[in-house]
């Protein structure tokens, strides 16, 4: 884009928010989920379930933000051998009417060796381990991005 031109995109910020999902957080705050969540087109995490507890929170605070803001597209980078995962997120969302989950696969090389670079020795490195999933709502839009 040309920074001298007129566009609609002038305006657009990007923000990073701590969220804290913690099960006893979100029992406790039922409606007290970020302004800035709310109104957000895109909300990303990576290795978030890997417990029963992380996975069972996990699945509520998803579930309250595709709620509250239909509108929004969730993507989550994550092992899927880790307990929590398939069996409570996955298994969950893909219950759900209205509620798509889409998954690739292993991820492509390039973003795999991209993000291995940031993993200490010692973390998983098997490409085929991971996997990046979108979630949305259907029934209020379709996927971005050419999905």
């Amino acid at each position: 884009d040309n920074p001298n031109e007129n566009n609609n995109n002038s305006n657009k910020t990007i923000n990073v928010e701590y969220l804290d999902w913690a099960e006893k957080e979100i029992e406790d705050n039922e409606d007290d989920m970020s302004s800035l969540l709310l109104t957000a087109d895109l909300v990303i995490g990576s290795e978030l379930a890997y417990t029963h507890q992380t996975g069972t929170a996990l699945v509520k605070v998803l579930l309250r933000l595709l709620d509250k803001n239909p509108k929004v597209h969730i993507w989550i980078v994550q092992v899927r051998d880790r307990y929590g995962w398939c069996e409570i997120v996955e298994r969950e969302l893909e219950s759900k009417p209205g509620i798509e989950l889409h998954s690739i696969i292993p991820l492509p090389w390039d973003i795999h060796e991209m993000a291995s670079t940031l993993i200490p020795m010692g973390g998983t490195l098997d490409r085929h381990a991971f996997g990046a999933f979108h979630i949305f709502r259907s029934d209020q839009q379709g996927p971005p991005f050419g999905l």
